[in-house]
């Protein structure tokens, strides 16, 4: 038994009414989504049609009677029906209006009315248990918050709902940043990097580092109109080296002094001379490891301490060749040639300087 009340236009009620002398259970069919019906207490003129059955009746209220309608209340509720709840029952008689919000059912909505005995029920059976009409998330807007995902792969933001619901979802990726720091490990230069969730981390680069050729040796250094000597170092044969390090520094008999670069850089741009004239490769400006170079009158001394170099390979010192200028002459005594004067040097020779005529 009931009363079909067909509702055939989105979020208007259908024309009928229906009136119950007592309890009775309402059902309704075709609901999903957002749809949600709740009632309306309409005050019936006698001049509504009605269309009775089995102890309810419809009617089709009057512009006026839909006009001064109220809704109908149970506490501060307003009893309603949705898709996870089809079925109330309204305890107490009277003409009601249903009416549907939202509108995914496109107007495929039909409500059954029947007759129940009882006059005490449960909020829930009387569909104030949850109260209202369910609020679907439909919108979502971000609230400012960032956090790491657990893994600290992603980013993630907090969004609020047109319901007040929270959640996380993916803003992106986790980006690395370069700090500018940097470190030489394992003779390799490292860069200290930082993310978005507060963490560090140490990449390689292809960058070598920590080698320091601690073989000086003196270089004849000609750029066309001048010349001098210059100190460049190579590796030692036996000491740790930079892998690029490979031409062989050799004398003309063969013999290995050490190891060079094949091609000018920053830090090593002093060019290494063969047997002939063209350069075999370019030797390190500057050394932390060779022994020291210092300056005593017309000679340069050559320093040669045992070195200690990176990972304590002790490296014993090479011959070298050392480029010693001519000791200066001194004078043994001053005399007289003609108007000139006559120095006699400690080496044998004679000198005559002309004086200026007063």
């Amino acid at each position: 038994m009931g009363i079909p009340v067909n509702i055939v236009v989105p979020n208007q009620p259908d024309i009928k009414v229906f009136y119950a002398s007592g309890a009775v259970k309402v059902t309704a069919f075709g609901l999903i989504g957002d749809d949600c019906i709740t009632f309306k207490l309409v005050r019936e003129t006698s001049d509504s049609p009605r269309f009775t059955r089995s102890g309810c009746f419809a009617s089709v209220p009057t512009e006026n009677e839909i006009q001064y309608a109220t809704d109908y209340m149970v506490g501060t509720c307003k009893p309603s029906m949705y898709e996870g709840r089809n079925t109330i029952i309204i305890p107490r008689g009277g003409s009601y209006l249903p009416v549907i919000n939202g509108s995914d059912s496109d107007g495929g909505l039909t409500i059954q009315v029947e007759l129940v005995d009882g006059e005490t029920f449960t909020d829930a059976e009387i569909g104030i248990e949850p109260c209202g009409c369910p609020c679907k998330d439909t919108t979502w807007t971000w609230t400012g918050g960032l956090r790491c995902s657990l893994g600290k792969t992603n980013v993630e933001r907090e969004e609020e709902s047109n319901c007040g619901n929270t959640r996380w979802v993916i803003d992106h990726a986790v980006v690395w940043t370069a700090t500018g720091e940097t470190r030489c490990k394992n003779h390799v230069i490292e860069n200290k990097e930082t993310n978005d969730c507060g963490d560090t981390r140490w990449t390689t680069t292809t960058e070598v580092c920590g080698y320091s050729p601690s073989v000086p040796f003196v270089i004849e250094v000609f750029d066309g109109c001048c010349g001098g000597n210059q100190v460049g170092y190579m590796y030692h044969p036996d000491e740790p080296r930079d892998p690029s390090a490979t031409v062989a520094v050799e004398d003309c008999d063969g013999v290995v002094w050490g190891y060079i670069y094949p091609t000018v850089a920053t830090g090593r741009t002093l060019p290494v001379g063969g047997c002939g004239e063209t350069p075999i490769g370019y030797a390190v400006n500057q050394s932390t490891t060779a022994p020291s170079f210092a300056q005593c009158g017309g000679d340069i001394i050559v320093n040669v301490p045992k070195t200690t170099v990176e990972n304590t390979v002790n490296v014993e010192p090479t011959p070298i060749e050392v480029i010693v200028p001519e000791p200066p002459r001194s004078v043994l005594s001053v005399g007289w040639s003609g108007d000139n004067l006559l120095l006699t040097y400690s080496d044998g020779s004679n000198q005559t300087i002309s004086t200026p005529v007063c």
